[in-house]
């Protein structure tokens, strides 16, 4: 399990490991990323972060500062191999979960300025997506989603693309499903 408030450092409260910042600041409203490819939090990817093959929660605030859409990665935990797995906005703005490829994709678009609460939950190798208290996709996630190199929010860490342009905090991931079932 893992929580980072993201409004005064980047550590998780819980195992104090820490995001370490690229051309990203923190604030009360969480940690910007100014939609370059220079700019994103990035840390090993340990226990407290991998999912595996177990029943998952992640949860955090995002709202996004683009205008019109351009693919962007906020959640990012993709090296290419079997298991990588990304949470995004697509470039329409809708919530996506990419997993060897498309897992799910929202119909609504995000890109309006306002603060949105993302979860995403796995039990039994059903997963839920729930925006707002809406769920807005159903899908089967039953693969194994092991530990990769890197944990990252705002770009694909891998090769720097997909950069995130807007806020994300309380971001949460937790080892059973909390909500949706």
């Amino acid at each position: 399990t893992a929580k980072y408030p993201l409004i005064i450092d980047a550590k998780d409260v819980i195992t104090n490991e820490q995001f370490t910042l690229f051309n990203s600041s923190i604030s009360n409203d969480g940690v910007y990323f100014n939609g370059e490819s220079s700019s994103y939090a990035t840390k090993s990817d340990t226990p407290a972060t991998t999912l595996g093959n177990a029943d998952f929660t992640i949860e955090f605030l995002f709202k996004s500062d683009r205008a019109s859409g351009s693919s962007e990665v906020l959640i990012d935990n993709y090296d290419g191999s079997g298991g990588s797995w990304q949470i995004m906005l697509d470039s329409n703005g809708r919530a996506t979960m990419f997993n060897s490829g498309y897992a799910f994709r929202s119909n609504k678009s995000y890109l309006d300025g306002m603060e949105h609460h993302y979860v995403i939950v796995k039990k039994n190798g059903i997963s839920k997506a729930i925006i707002d208290g809406e769920i807005v996709a159903t899908f089967s996630l039953s693969s194994d989603l092991p530990t990769k190199s890197n944990f990252s929010m705002g770009i694909q860490f891998s090769n720097k693309t997909y950069p995130y342009k807007g806020w994300i905090r309380d971001l949460k991931i937790c080892h059973e499903a909390l909500y949706g079932f």
